[in-house]
């Protein structure tokens, strides 16, 4: 006699909040394809005119926070723009607290700016923390209003490296790769910010998504170690230094031709060498990043080409 088929239980709902972003807009399809209901939020949809939680976000069992829009520069020139995305995050977790069913709260952190940067690296989550910019201290009082509700939601923090990849598009202040290949694609010299050694941690776009998906995936799935399982705090990034100067050569071996180079002051946020430890991603969520760095840009690059191609034909040049 055939043994019966049984249908596999159905996976616990999510919520992303900036499903619109360069790494929202990602995560969505990708908790999708991986069998989560899903559902999407813009940064200022989460909550209802009257303050209440939007249709979907009750029931998610893991609501992703990927909704802050500030950037190291912004955070610099526009303070009140710092309030603005910690009130607009207080306010959801107020109400989040309340539904009484205590979700999993994932917020994307930065890595790059969290740890003392008296201490060397790499920084595993243990290492000492101390904001030397607006954009640090922004980002670790994110984390600790979020900290502080546990008693009522799950958090987790994911404090990301620098993340890259197709669709990112260069802002004030955010991205090196992006700045450097829309540079390039436009003809425009590639600026090299400081000391060409500086050091940063560089992780696929791709990647960062699986790990989240996988954060996910551990707390929810029936059977699995469980959400209280889950460290508070987890690094992700690719956890090796990337140079500037090392980044330029990946970057000029992928486009083919030595790009125009103009070197300038390093910026009063900028940092000289942080890279991550993601040991213990490795071991909590059973995640590595994937992708080598040259596909990566490669990946970026090919991107870029046909969006400028498609958006600005008229000044840019199919090298």
């Amino acid at each position: 006699m055939a043994p019966l088929l049984t249908e596999p239980a159905p996976r616990a709902p999510a919520a992303v909040v900036g499903a619109t972003g360069f790494i929202g807009s990602r995560l969505v399809p990708g908790l999708r394809a991986a069998m989560v209901p899903t559902h999407a939020f813009g940064r200022h949809t989460p909550l209802t005119p009257g303050g209440r939680l939007a249709d979907g976000l009750r029931e998610a069992r893991t609501v992703f926070y990927l909704a802050t829009r500030i950037t190291p520069a912004v955070a610099e020139e526009h303070p009140e723009l710092v309030e603005a995305d910690r009130s607009a995050f207080v306010g959801l977790l107020k109400q989040l607290g309340r539904t009484g069913t205590r979700p999993t709260v994932v917020l994307t952190s930065s890595g790059g700016t969290a740890y003392d940067p008296a201490f060397p690296p790499p920084y595993s989550e243990e290492s000492p923390v101390r904001a030397t910019s607006r954009y640090g201290r922004a980002k670790l009082l994110l984390e600790q209003e979020l900290l502080a509700r546990a008693d009522v939601i799950r958090p987790v923090v994911l404090r990301l490296a620098n993340v890259y990849g197709p669709g990112q598009r260069s802002c004030n202040g955010l991205g090196v790769v992006p700045h450097w290949l829309e540079a390039i694609a436009d003809g425009r010299p590639v600026v090299v910010l400081g000391d060409p050694g500086t050091s940063r941690d560089y992780v696929y776009v791709d990647d960062t998504v699986q790990a989240l998906i996988r954060v996910h995936l551990v707390a929810s799935e029936p059977g699995g170690p469980g959400r209280d399982a889950l460290p508070s705090m987890l690094n992700v990034g690719s956890g090796e230094p990337v140079s500037l100067k090392d980044l330029l050569s990946v970057i000029t071996e992928v486009v083919g031709f030595e790009p125009l180079v103009e070197h300038r002051e390093r910026r009063s946020f900028d940092r000289h060498a942080a890279w991550l430890d993601v040991t213990r991603a490795r071991s909590c969520l059973g995640w590595r990043p994937r992708t080598p760095l040259e596909t990566g840009v490669s990946e970026a690059w090919g991107a870029m080409r046909t969006d400028l191609a498609r958006t600005r034909p008229q000044n840019f040049s199919r090298r």
